[in-house]
């Protein structure tokens, strides 16, 4: 583990930041190529990266508050801000971020599902960059295991499930799919909601590895139970997505009929 990645008398650049910051300029910088491939503007997507940075970090750290560090939290408020190393909820960001862009969208009268579809190889390739940082500063841990590939987490005991570096090649593995799916998608919004499936899925298998967060329900953690819903309404909506309206309108006619 290398938590601070560089020590320049008092200054300390934290490697989980610095990741994050990376992981926040690839996906901004891959996004808007990809805007200027199916003809958004770049300026466009270029200022809603900035509103998707913002609006993530505040919702990851709210939901790391809420669940995991509210007493602490309540206790000492100086620390609501600190993002040194870590404290931040993945799923919070996607909520809040989503939330922010599609308010963005709105105001800017811009394409919201395509614009989503433009985003999504951007989120799992930021994903991907961002659990290394994870990796580095000994967070997101998994169970004990006795594996070859197992690690060792200094302030734990026993070996561990290397759990950021499964979801890193999860998300990478989910960013490819994406990308050769994007220039096949029959209707926008199919890209977006690829990623939220596979995603969803992956997380929520990689839950049972992982040996730092509570079960809340059903022997379940936070983070299945979210993938648990986000697959849900993933399901709901695909008859939206997948079915061409023009099939939809006439299969709701045959339903009138009969």
């Amino acid at each position: 583990m290398h938590p601070i990645l560089l020590r320049i008398g008092p200054f300390e650049l934290y490697t989980y930041g610095a990741f994050l910051a990376v992981a926040f300029l690839v996906a901004i910088h891959l996004a808007i190529r990809e805007a200027n491939r199916v003809g958004l503007s770049a300026d466009l997507v270029a200022d809603l990266g900035i509103v998707v940075i913002l609006s993530s970090i505040v919702g990851a750290r709210l939901f790391y508050i809420v669940f995991y560090d509210l007493q602490y939290t309540l206790e000492h408020p100086r620390e609501l801000l600190r993002l040194r190393q870590t404290g931040l909820v993945f799923y919070g960001g996607l909520l809040f971020s989503v939330g922010a862009s599609l308010i963005y969208g709105k105001l800017k009268r811009a394409p919201i599902r395509l614009g989503l579809d433009v985003a999504a190889p951007s989120i799992a390739i930021g994903q991907a960059i961002g659990r290394i940082g994870c990796l580095m500063s000994g967070c997101c841990y998994g169970k004990p295991a006795l594996l070859p590939w197992a690690i060792k987490i200094p302030h734990l005991e026993h070996l561990r499930h290397p759990t950021q570096v499964y979801e890193s090649i999860g998300a990478f593995a989910v960013f490819l799919v994406l990308i050769r799916f994007r220039k096949r998608k029959t209707a926008d919004g199919q890209v977006i909601w690829l990623y939220a499936a596979l995603y969803a899925a992956l997380r929520f298998a990689l839950e049972f590895f992982r040996g730092d967060n509570p079960h809340i329900l059903l022997g379940l953690t936070i983070s299945q139970v979210l993938s648990g819903l986000v697959l849900l309404a993933a399901a709901l909506l695909a008859p939206f997505v997948w079915v061409p309206s023009k099939n939809r309108q006439a299969h709701a006619g045959a339903s009138k009929d009969g």
